[in-house]
């Protein structure tokens, strides 16, 4: 598992599908999804926009985890069940 979560990017609100991290971040909106966290109307869209912000900093609230936004290795971990 370790060598898995050290190829995973840290994410932050402002990536697109465009950035090339789309597929990266559809996955982690479906994980967020998966938990009970609403990435917006558009769901799993590979778009890191306010929605998706603030399901990040939801689900690490409810993880009692620092709320930064930002799917770092130790959010990644939470999401994966770790």
């Amino acid at each position: 598992n370790e060598f898995i979560n050290l190829q995973l990017p840290v994410l932050k609100s402002g990536m697109y599908q465009n950035s090339g991290y789309g597929n990266q971040i559809k996955a982690m909106q479906h994980l967020l999804i998966s938990n009970g966290f609403d990435c917006g109307p558009y769901g799993a869209d590979g778009s890191f926009g306010a929605s998706t912000l603030k399901a990040v900093k939801a689900f690490q609230k409810s993880a009692g985890m620092g709320q930064d936004g930002i799917c770092g290795i130790k959010t990644w971990n939470k999401l994966l069940g770790n």
